[in-house]
């Protein structure tokens, strides 16, 4: 490592370049009346950290649990819910990704994604593991950027038109990236047994099917129309 010893004096004048210096690896070493006196060094590269849950609810955020589950849905979701509930009544989360999720495409149905900023309590113990391991390959597709804006201007909520105002923001520090709604996409919901779904619901499961995902979602009846969602 190139090390250099610089005058603070000299180094007002130069702050900049020699930032850059010790960005690229210099050791730059200021001096005060010919004295060592400080040093400048890159700052280490942070591993990656956990994704935290209820993003939105420690921001205030307040939103029907069940705001983007179809009314036909429901019944089924809340009894999916109550199952998992008893299965395992303490809530524990699993202890890390296992091998068989590791490698997979994981894509989030929008209330997945709500769930776990507003809600974290209702998504399964797998899944809280899911999305909190920053090793977990999860994606979020602008069908649910779609969906949350037309349930903020259906109900007028305010607080979820400024978080929507956010999303990207959110989504980059979470490391969710965003998948694209691609036209062939669209072509494969509006064909065959997705015709026959509501259209963010066959819109997800076309993307799911077309890039290769798997899709997370509560709702059970989704697996009606492809592989079963994973829960």
């Amino acid at each position: 490592m190139r090390q250099r010893h610089v005058p603070l004096e000299q180094a007002r004048n130069g702050l900049s370049r020699l930032v850059d210096a010790a960005h690229a690896g210099s050791r730059i070493t200021l001096t005060k009346h010919g004295r060592p006196w400080a040093q400048l060094m890159p700052v280490e590269a942070a591993g990656p950290r956990n994704r935290e849950p209820a993003r939105w609810a420690g921001a205030g955020m307040d939103l029907d649990p069940y705001l983007l589950i179809p009314a036909e849905h429901r019944v089924a979701v809340q009894q999916h819910i109550g199952r998992q509930a008893a299965a395992n009544p303490y809530g524990s989360d699993p202890p890390g990704l296992s091998r068989e999720y590791r490698n997979q495409r994981l894509l989030l149905d929008t209330h997945v994604l709500q769930w776990w900023w507003c809600s974290p309590a209702l998504l399964s113990p797998r899944i809280r593991s899911l999305l909190r391991d920053p090793a977990s390959q999860l994606w979020i597709s602008a069908v649910s950027a779609l969906e949350l804006s037309a349930a903020a201007r259906g109900s007028g909520n305010q607080a979820l038109l400024a978080a929507l105002s956010r999303l990207q923001l959110d989504l980059d520090d979470e490391g969710l990236p965003l998948l694209p709604l691609h036209p062939q996409h669209l072509h494969r919901a509006c064909r065959g047994p997705l015709a026959t779904l509501e259209l963010h619901d066959a819109a997800l499961l076309a993307q799911a099917e077309c890039e290769g995902m798997r899709l997370i979602s509560a709702d059970p009846a989704l697996g009606s129309q492809g592989p079963d969602p994973l829960w």
